[in-house]
């Protein structure tokens, strides 16, 4: 039986004179949804050592617990935006057709599974 699960990476450029405002955003962000989203398996922030580089990693069970994530943060992603320009975005798995027609609004790359191991 295929996998429902749905990754999410987003590789966002951050102009320097940026980096203070949005590293408290993603905090506001990851702490927001750490307490109002349950089903948000995990949603992880990484940044590079020059700070003007980061990527966020969202895992979802399924595409309506990401769904359920954009209804709630849609209204916070022009105050990202505004401090982050996103570069790529890929997402790894199933998305259902939902899904998929938000993800192509941010122009999204869809990758399916060729061979995995999960546990």
């Amino acid at each position: 039986m295929p996998s429902t699960n749905l990754e999410i990476l987003i590789r966002f450029d951050i102009k320097p004179e940026n980096l203070t405002a949005f590293r408290t955003k993603i905090a506001e962000l990851t702490s927001a949804i750490s307490a109002e989203e349950p089903r948000t398996s995990s949603y992880e922030f990484f940044l590079d050592e020059n700070n003007t580089t980061s990527v966020l990693c969202e895992r979802y069970p399924d595409s309506d617990a990401f769904l359920a994530h954009i209804a709630r943060t849609g209204p916070h992603l022009p105050g990202l935006l505004a401090l982050a320009t996103p570069a790529s975005v890929y997402v790894l798995g199933s998305a259902s057709p939902k899904a998929r027609e938000v993800l192509v609004g941010f122009g999204a790359k869809f990758l399916a599974p060729v061979a995995s191991l999960s546990r």
